[in-house]
């Protein structure tokens, strides 16, 4: 499957994390079924995993839980801003430190 890559920045960190980057041809890409696009991995992006009910933000290539939905209120945030992403894609994202 081939998978659109939404910005420079989750092209660097699959680039880093992920081993089953190839670089094809374009007629080799044209050729493959067209998957699911990744999620932007942007710094300040708000993630959770749909079977966890841990909201996490992006920063610096991790992704940092809050330690509480009152911390996350506080900081001006919004649930409406939070994507689901899957177990899958999400783990491998690096954790970070709390945000409190």
């Amino acid at each position: 499957f081939r998978r659109r890559i939404p910005d420079f920045q989750t092209l660097q960190f699959m680039e880093y994390h992920e081993k089953g980057i190839e670089k094809i041809s374009i007629d080799e890409a044209e050729e493959m079924l067209l998957g699911v696009p990744f999620i932007s991995l942007r710094d300040g992006m708000l993630y959770n995993d749909p079977s966890d009910r841990t909201v996490y933000m992006m920063e610096g290539g991790k992704r940092r839980p809050f330690n509480s939905g009152n911390t996350f209120l506080r900081l001006g945030k919004d649930f409406g801003d939070v994507i689901s992403m899957s177990t899958k894609d999400i783990s491998i994202i690096p954790i970070g430190d709390w945000i409190t």
